[in-house]
Parts: C-alpha cells; sequence; structure tokens
C-alpha cells in the first residue's frame, strides 16, 4: 500500500513539474506572441511610411518625366521635329491619365490637343515611333551594343519625312543596319549621305532564308 501511495507521489510530483514547465512554456510564448506583435505592428508603419514615400517619389518623377519629355530639349521632341520638319505638325505633348502615358498632337488652333493614334496617318506614327526609337536607343545604357538596327523604316511616309530620315540616319553616331525592299530609298540614302560613301555597305538579299551564294554585295557607285 505504501509502494503504491509513494508511486503515485512520485507520479504526481512529476505531473505537476510538467505542468509547471508548461506553464512557463506558454508565458514565454505569450511574451514572444507580444513581441513578434509589436514587431508586426512597426513593420506594418514602415510598409505604409515606405509606400507613401514611393508614391511620392514616384508621383514626383513620373511628373518630371511627363515635364521633360514636353521641353524642346527631350531626345524625342528633337528626332521628331528633324523627321517631320513642318512647323505645323512637330510638336507632340505627353500627358499621363489614369497610370498610362499618352501622346498627344495639336489641332489647328494649337489650344486643343487630339491623341495621335486618332489624328496622324499610318506613316506619321511610324515617323513618331522611329523618333522613340532612336531617342531611347541613344540614351539608354542597359546596352553596349553599338549599332542600330531599323527594318524598312520608311513605310507609308510622305516625302518630306524620306528625305529627313536620310538626313537622320546618316548622322547616327552608332553603326547603321537598314533593311529595306525601297532601292529607290536605298538611292536617296546614298545620294544624300554623299560624304560618307565610302563607310556604306550594301547588300542583296536573293532568298528569304541567309544562304551561302543568296547574299550579294552591291556596287553602287555609278549607280546612286
Amino acid at each position: 500500500m505504501e509502494i503504491r501511495l509513494l508511486s503515485r507521489a512520485s507520479e504526481l510530483k512529476r505531473t505537476l513539474q510538467f505542468n509547471e514547465k508548461v506553464s512557463s512554456d506558454i508565458v514565454k510564448f505569450e511574451e514572444e506572441k507580444e513581441k513578434i506583435k509589436q514587431q508586426l505592428q512597426h513593420c506594418r508603419r514602415v510598409l505604409e511610411s515606405t509606400n507613401l514615400f514611393t508614391d511620392q517619389i514616384g508621383g514626383a518623377l513620373g511628373t518630371q518625366a511627363k515635364d521633360f519629355l514636353n521641353t524642346s530639349e527631350s531626345l524625342i521632341q528633337k528626332y521628331y521635329r528633324y523627321l517631320n520638319p513642318l512647323p505645323s505638325n512637330n510638336v507632340i505633348k505627353f500627358e499621363g491619365e489614369n497610370g498610362e502615358l499618352n501622346i498627344l498632337i495639336p489641332l489647328q488652333n494649337e489650344s486643343m490637343f487630339s491623341n495621335v493614334k486618332h489624328t496622324l496617318s499610318s506613316g506619321q506614327l511610324n515617323v513618331l515611333a522611329i523618333a522613340i526609337f532612336l531617342a531611347i536607343n541613344e540614351s539608354q545604357q542597359l546596352s553596349k551594343l553599338d549599332f542600330v538596327a531599323i527594318d524598312d523604316p520608311i513605310q507609308n511616309m510622305d516625302d518630306v519625312n524620306r528625305f529627313a530620315i536620310c538626313d537622320v540616319l546618316g548622322k547616327l553616331s552608332k553603326q547603321l543596319i537598314l533593311s529595306t525592299h525601297d532601292m529607290d530609298f536605298v538611292k536617296l540614302f546614298i545620294k544624300k549621305n554623299e560624304h560618307i560613301k565610302s563607310d556604306i555597305q550594301l547588300y542583296i538579299l536573293e532568298s528569304p532564308q541567309l544562304k551561302s551564294g543568296k547574299i550579294k554585295r552591291m556596287d553602287f557607285v555609278n549607280e546612286a
């Protein structure tokens, strides 16, 4: 009987010790939980402040970028003026709305603007696209490629734009790789860039696939 009582007492003691340890662990857990809760609240406040700061900076940078794009010193504006020299139609305006950047062009009275996609012809849109492309190519620093590659840039262009693009492309500081189906444009380009004629190489592709013997260098000295 005494042995049973001693065994029971020993078991109760172990149970009490275990319960005390569990209670102690629970207290520590609650303390850690409270610390984590406070840290989480702090992180949320920091995140809110960071998001607010980011929105403010993003808005400021967006406004500054838009303002810069609308200045006459913007590369896009410069290239657009070069490629579209008619004074009545060589200004574009950038406006941000609902997270999108819209490109506008002044109407005849210059007090109202219209979205270029509703106003410009396909040829004029091509001029604008090339102006943006050349500006990005000149200003970007992500790539070290020292050439510009353009495929058939004169589609649907007026004569004045064709003449202008010959001048612009001929003055690029990078190597130009130009492909076109229009031999008249090739001759015009060579004629307007006589001063760099020795640097121009002309190749004729006689097949849609790059095959040996189907790429021939053309001597244009006597033709252009």
